[in-house]
């Protein structure tokens, strides 16, 4: 059995039974059913109709009631009740206006008033209904009705244009010519009550879709709300962010937003969007396809935080997608570096890591130096990639470490299975920002198997900055559990949707040059050191080394000591560990090379 819940409300002037005018419009309801149409007196009863008998009971009942056809309740009532009743008022009504001569005692102006009063009462009842059905006639027939008949055809309900009429609740002026939109101003949604029946989310995507191509709203946005026997939908046209934007448009709100909260584009409203570096993971990932504009969200969010001061490190396996950063590491690499090699990439995450530990050292000894350490953003771009190269470059050099050191008859020590720098990136994303270190991730899908093979879901939840472009559901609930699905609203390139704290946004990013990039981030004051503490290689060395152990330090530098010599020459210069790999001391490789050569 299945029951039809509509809507509340009555359509039209707000009418209550306790008032004269409810009063009397109940009871002319009550007397057009009983006596004309044969409808139930209160509810719908089911669903018989004039000529049909009823197929579907809508009371509810543990037992269905099928009626016959209305014909026959209104001929059993008429002939019931109806002719005697009239039969026996008119001889009554006879009697009293010879008896009592009821024409002579009220008289015959009397009268008249009487009927005119009753006849104007009707006249602007009828007016007030026609004023509001008139000009709705063509709404009612172009959406209303066309949007409950597929509603009908996607549920399986029969269709009738009363229900159509309680069902759909359009917003006032809706389907009315606007030549000038405001596109700032909020759009009033059209709800449609649904009847109680098994909503799905297949059953629910049909709906948004029928309802929303008749009512003319593309891609429509849809707030479901079920709640014991009311199920309801609103169906409003999804607000998209600009359709075009460019740098010049937002440099003042670029130059404005301080570094902990860049600028990263403008949603809907041309409302600015920002990232938050300053809560608990102040850490950025951006997940997007080739060409969905990755490097140039990055481009945006780094120039600025460049100009702020900030250090930049830029691993960039691809070589082409950070122009601007090549440009400024060559320019001054006390405001970033850039590599691309396996090897490269390795070295400088390395050395990122070492700063970590240099800080974290000096931190033991010296908690308010913690305010004179300068920031540090490291960017990986193409994660899903650079992740797999990074683990394959790992399993040669681990071999080749190896094999060396068999070649000279020495212990090879402890080789970590895993690459380090992959084990570092993890570190720094979990422990870097109480040392102001950040990380920047750029992936086509921000994998957990990407970040570590063990524990990559833990250390993505602390990537609290998403950023996610022409994604899946499946990819929503990837990087998004526990957030209310939203559908990509799609549009031009540059349509990203942000989910920053829990908060879902969809925005344009600017679209932004190399050149206005460069400019930007040497627009700030120039830095008074390199970008990790003075721990990276010569200005005119772009490849960073990171600290090494002896061993490593006698196998690659040409001309050095025996590995007991070399241990010798550095316990006389007193060169202090700057970490530990397992059991091996780390010392800097600069200062390393220095001792070993001499």
């Amino acid at each position: 059995m299945r029951q039809e819940i509509l809507g509340p409300g009555i359509h039209g002037p707000t009418l209550r039974w306790y008032k004269p005018l409810g009063f009397t419009a109940l009871l002319a309801r009550t007397l057009w059913r009983f006596w004309v149409t044969g409808r139930p007196l209160f509810g719908r009863g089911d669903n018989a109709t004039w000529l049909h008998d009823a197929t579907v009971d809508h009371r509810g009942g543990p037992v269905p009631k099928y009626s016959r056809a209305r014909w026959r309740r209104v001929a059993w009532r008429w002939a019931v009740a109806g002719v005697p009743w009239l039969l026996a008022d008119w001889t009554v009504l006879e009697y009293y206006m010879h008896t009592h001569q009821i024409l002579e005692c009220w008289g015959a102006w009397t009268l008249a008033a009487y009927v005119t009063v009753a006849g104007g009462l009707g006249c602007w009842a009828g007016w007030r209904w026609a004023r509001a059905w008139w000009p709705a006639r063509h709404v009612r027939r172009d959406f209303v009705e066309p949007v409950w008949q597929v509603v009908c055809r996607v549920l399986g309900e029969r269709y009738t244009r009363r229900a159509a009429a309680r069902a759909v609740v359009l917003p006032p002026g809706f389907g009315a010519e606007r030549p000038e939109v405001n596109e700032d101003a909020p759009e009033l949604a059209v709800r449609i009550h649904l009847p109680v029946v098994p909503l799905d989310d297949g059953t629910r995507k049909r709906i948004v879709t029928v309802a929303g191509e008749r009512l003319g709203l593309t891609d429509a946005s849809a707030a479901w709300t079920v709640r014991g026997a009311r199920a309801y939908v609103d169906l409003s046209p999804r607000v998209f962010p600009p359709r075009h934007l460019v740098f010049a448009e937002v440099r003042t709100l670029a130059l404005e937003a301080p570094p902990e909260r860049p600028l990263v584009g403008l949603a809907a409203g041309r409302k600015p969007v920002y990232a938050d570096l300053d809560n608990d993971g102040p850490h950025t990932g951006t997940s997007g396809g080739t060409g969905t504009g990755k490097s140039t969200l990055l481009r945006l969010l780094l120039s600025r935080r460049v100009a702020a001061g900030v250090g930049l490190v830029v691993c960039d396996y691809k070589v082409l997608s950070h122009p601007w950063a090549r440009r400024l590491a060559e320019a001054d690499p006390h405001r970033a570096v850039y590599v691309t090699d396996e090897e490269e990439i390795h070295e400088a995450v390395m050395s990122v890591f070492a700063e970590f530990q240099r800080r974290r050292n000096i931190l033991k000894t010296d908690v308010s130096a913690l305010d004179t350490f300068r920031p540090v953003d490291l960017l990986v771009e193409e994660l899903n990639t650079l992740a797999d190269m990074l683990r394959k470059w790992w399993g040669h050099e681990r071999k080749r470490q190896a094999q060396e050191a068999k070649d000279m008859d020495m212990d090879p020590g402890y080789i970590p299975a895993v690459c380090p720098s992959v084990d570092a990136l993890a570190a720094l994303v979990q422990m870097g920002r109480e040392l102001r270190m950040f990380v920047h991730f750029a992936a086509q899908r921000l994998d957990a198997s990407a970040l570590s093979p063990r524990g990559g879901g833990a250390i993505r939840e602390s990537i609290t900055n998403r950023f996610i472009a022409k994604y899946t559901k499946q990819t929503w609930l990837m990087l998004c559990a526990g957030i209310p699905f939203e559908a990509f609203p799609g549009g031009p390139r540059g349509i990203w949707t942000a989910v920053v704290n829990g908060e879902v946004t969809h925005f344009r990013v600017p679209l932004m040059s190399n050149d206005e990039a460069y400019a930007l981030a040497m627009s700030g004051p120039p830095p008074v050191g390199p970008v990790l503490g003075g721990r990276l290689a010569a200005p005119a060395r772009q490849a960073i080394t990171p600290p090494a152990t002896i061993r490593e330090a006698v196998t690659r530098i040409p001309g050095a000591p025996s590995l007991d010599a070399a241990r010798q020459r550095v316990q006389r210069a007193g060169l202090e560990p700057v970490g530990k790999r397992g059991n091996a001391d780390l010392f800097d490789w600069a200062e390393l090379e220095a001792i070993l050569v001499s």
